[in-house]
């Protein structure tokens, strides 16, 4: 993926909150803006989903019916 740099202002409140959830998870702050925008753009688009996040259900799908496979035979 192709990343473009963009700025933006946050309050005092939202930078501490932001520095605190990514010392505590250990994901970088980019990371965390770039999932809160990520979640926003899911909110008000109408359920719509990414081609992204549809092919992450597929992917989880496929890993659970190998699993459920492998418990069935054993």
């Amino acid at each position: 993926m192709k990343a473009t740099t963009m700025t933006l202002k946050l309050d005092r409140k939202q930078m501490t909150e932001l520095e605190r959830v990514s010392e505590a998870t250990r994901i970088s702050k980019s990371e965390l803006v770039r999932q809160g925008i990520e979640m926003a753009v899911r909110k008000y688009t109408d359920g719509s989903i990414t081609r992204e996040f549809r092919r992450q259900v597929d992917q989880n799908l496929r890993a659970d019916r190998k699993l459920l496979g492998r418990l069935k035979d054993a």
